[in-house]
């Protein structure tokens, strides 16, 4: 069963305020509440603003600095040179996709009697126990379709011998 999402405000001293539960909290603790799988929304306490995703990059950046390892240093530079709304699509994109299938596998794991139901993400490595059971998950999608014989395959690759030949002619 989902949590309900809880209602934070955030004042102009720079101090938390859950509405959900009339305490003020730090941004320790809401890092907490979201590792617990709770969700939150953050919002301005004068203007109403969302400040969810500002808070939770803040949030990274003072407990969790050892993840923004998982970005590539060209990607950052990406992210600061291109124009924002193009790549705010295409992170959006690719992000969400990845969080969802993530989040139903994990689903899944946890619903499901099997070797599974233990893994948490806190767990260390979620997928640890899943490759040692299942192997490579990603193995079939690496791996030819199955449609191509070792006939058609000595085939392509006489085939790139011949052209790579003609190639060196006509250089």
């Amino acid at each position: 069963m989902a949590k309900a999402k809880i209602q934070i405000s955030k004042y102009p001293n720079r101090r938390y305020y859950d509405r959900s539960r009339s305490k003020h909290i730090t941004l320790e603790q809401i890092r907490d509440l979201i590792r617990d799988g709770n969700e939150i929304e953050i919002t301005d306490s004068k203007t109403g603003e969302n400040l969810t995703r500002r808070v939770m990059t803040q949030i990274l950046l003072e407990f969790e600095s050892e993840k923004l390892s998982l970005f590539p240093l060209p990607m950052l530079q990406l992210m600061i040179r291109t124009n924002e709304s193009w790549i705010r699509q295409f992170l959006e994109f690719q992000l969400n996709n990845t969080v969802s299938n993530f989040q139903r596998i994990q689903e899944q794991f946890s619903t499901a009697s099997n070797p599974f139901s233990g893994i948490s993400p806190n767990s260390g490595n979620p997928f640890a126990a899943f490759s040692e059971t299942v192997g490579n998950p990603f193995q079939s999608f690496f791996q030819e379709s199955g449609s191509g014989s070792a006939d058609e395959i000595a085939e392509l690759k006489a085939e790139i011998e011949r052209l790579k030949a003609k190639m060196a002619e006509e250089s």
